[in-house]
């Protein structure tokens, strides 16, 4: 089962500021805390693919993903999917937009395969379960973006 959960923020950072380091997966270590780390091949621009290594769990400290970029419009939205080789389908979208107020409004959405979860803690949960800790995962990872983003600023 698919489950998919989206999150917004506003960010005291000029938009191309925020859409440059959102649309580069390798900054992803920096404020999600299970990414070990991810490497590009090539350009970043729609077709690029990166590997992505994240930490499951204790179990599973290791887990490489590929990801190609599936969708770029420079400056306000980008999306990357799992490959097809991969087990587990995964699909990040990044979005951003003027807020309005000088700063920059940032849509978060999070797609994947549920049963990745197994993989990671050697049994199943329940979807309600891991829609919350999701949910609540991302609440940390928008709330270290918006602060790594507004100290740079």
């Amino acid at each position: 089962m698919v489950i998919t959960q989206s999150l917004s923020i506003d960010i005291a950072a000029e938009r191309k500021k925020v859409f440059d380091y959102v649309a580069d997966l390798r900054n992803d270590r920096h404020w999600r805390r299970e990414i070990n780390g991810t490497s590009i091949a090539g350009e970043l621009r729609e077709g690029a693919i990166a590997l992505e290594d994240s930490r499951l769990s204790a179990k599973v400290p290791s887990y490489l993903r590929k990801l190609r970029c599936t969708e770029w419009i420079d400056q306000t939205r980008v999306v990357y999917t799992s490959c097809a080789e991969d087990s587990y389908f995964l699909r990040t979208v990044r979005t951003v937009h003027h807020n309005g107020r000088g700063g920059t409004h940032l849509s978060y959405t999070l797609e994947f395969d549920s049963s990745v979860v197994k993989v990671g803690l050697g049994f199943s949960l329940p979807q309600s379960i891991v829609r919350w800790v999701t949910r609540r995962a991302m609440r940390r990872y928008l709330k270290t973006l918006k602060a790594i983003l507004e100290m740079k600023n």
